[in-house]
């Protein structure tokens, strides 16, 4: 309380934050436990004190008090309404003034939801849209950039089987940035956080928490001057980091970024790890795919074998099981004889008609040759003119030119005995990585039987 220490009048308030019985005690209750509460005070008498109260109610906020320590008598009744008047104002604004904090406190209550929302939606459109890992990573980086309002942030994904730390999205300084998976190691803010489970926020000297828990800088980035790294969770293992960055300043981020990045985190850990292992049985539902087509592929053989066929039914039969699994697209099979040094046509579909074409001498350029000599796969999916010019490649009397191709080897031992071309005469990026690797197992299975 404070008091006048010239002949001046004294005015103090008193405002209560909590709402109990005690405070709803009489003006009189109310001047007693003032003198009470302060005993070493200089003789004074108390002659107003009135209670601030919510407009409409009996609910007390607090007290004013109006002294004079120099005589009685000193208010009379213009002082007592006037002073009524103030204290009923300001309990009303008091409350107003509550009630508006209390209320943006329940719209960033609501904002969180919301964002937390967005972020599950996200990762849900992702998985409707039957994005891979990749495409749902992005989904849900660009989703946190927008609720953050387009901060550099980044998303880091644990592989404990390797001990390897993906950065499946990171921007820097506003740009994306494609950075080379790490191991983990034991240092670092990274190994900290998914060791610890634990929320780690650096909002000051930067170089010092560097040195204190072993980080050093990624190549091809530079040293935040704020960071916020918070796990992904699921079940009792740490599986990623989302992490928040300030290039430029300090003490960037306060309490209430860290709480919402960490409801992301947790929302997002469950549809993550949902979202990854959904990818990894897709990818194991691949395989299994492959191995039975692999197995196709022998099967025919051994039965175009058994069936006493000669070597050009086995071709025709192994062709056709090709086409069946890749739905009918187009395929060659083409046969090297080192001896002649021709070229074999012995199965040719092209816009889905089959082709009778004649050998051709290997030569030392073309796509053949360039496959045949390498031993290695030769995909080109865009640009095939230019291509062609690169390799010396020549169109083969009776055929057209490609948009999309791969062509893989059949290598027996240290020789390339062939090789199996699969095309797409409309359209550039016809094919995918998956067709490519199917392709070659098909390849590696097929050399052999052959």
């Amino acid at each position: 309380m404070v008091r006048g220490e010239d002949r001046h009048p004294s005015l103090s308030l008193h405002l209560r934050a909590r709402q109990t019985a005690e405070y709803r005690a009489s003006t009189a209750e109310a001047e007693r436990q003032l003198r009470d509460n302060d005993p070493d005070a200089r003789p004074h008498r108390l002659q107003h004190c009135r209670g601030l109260r919510e407009s409409g109610c009996n609910r007390v906020l607090g007290i004013i008090n109006l002294e004079n320590f120099e005589r009685e008598n000193a208010y009379g009744e213009s002082e007592l309404r006037l002073l009524t008047t103030i204290a009923a104002s300001l309990g009303t604004a008091l409350e107003n003034a509550r009630l508006f904090d209390e209320t943006q406190h329940l719209l960033k209550e609501t904002e969180q939801r919301n964002a937390e929302l967005a972020i599950i939606n996200s990762v849900q459109a992702a998985l409707a849209a039957e994005l891979n890992i990749q495409g749902i990573y992005d989904a849900v980086g660009d989703k946190i950039r927008e609720i953050f309002k387009n901060r550099d942030m980044g998303i880091r994904v644990y592989d404990p089987k390797t001990d390897l730390i993906h950065y499946a999205y990171t921007y820097e300084n506003g740009k994306r940035l494609s950075l080379e998976s790490e191991p983990l190691g034991n240092a670092g803010f990274a190994a900290h956080v998914l060791r610890t489970r634990e929320t780690l926020v650096i909002n000051e000297n930067m170089t010092q928490a560097m040195t204190k828990y072993g980080s050093y800088a990624l190549p091809g980035t530079q040293v935040e001057k704020s960071s916020v790294l918070v796990p992904m969770v699921a079940g009792e293992q740490a599986r990623g980091i989302i992490s928040l960055s300030d290039m430029e300043r300090e003490h960037a981020f306060g309490d209430s970024d860290v709480r919402l990045l960490q409801t992301l985190a947790n929302s997002m850990s469950v549809a993550l790890e949902n979202a990854r292992l959904f990818d990894e049985t897709q990818r194991l539902l691949k395989e299994t795919e492959q191995r039975n087509a692999e197995l196709a592929i022998i099967n025919s053989v051994q039965a175009a074998l058994a069936a006493e066929l000669n070597i050009q039914g086995i071709y025709d039969a192994v062709g056709d099981k090709i086409r069946e699994i890749f739905k009918n697209r187009d395929i060659g099979i083409r046969v090297c004889d080192p001896k002649t040094g021709l070229i074999h046509y012995p199965y040719t579909y092209e816009n889905g008609k089959r082709l009778s074409l004649e050998s051709q001498p290997l030569g030392q350029t073309g796509f053949t040759a360039h496959v045949l000599r390498t031993r290695e796969a030769l995909v080109i999916n865009e640009n095939m003119e230019q291509e062609v010019a690169k390799l010396g490649a020549t169109l083969v009397p009776g055929s057209q030119m490609e948009r999309s191709l791969i062509y893989v080897p059949l290598v027996a031992g240290d020789q390339a005995r062939g090789l199996i071309g699969l095309m797409d005469m409309e359209r550039e990026h016809a094919f995918s990585d998956s067709d490519v690797r199917l392709l070659q197992t098909l390849a590696n299975s097929m050399s052999v039987a052959l």
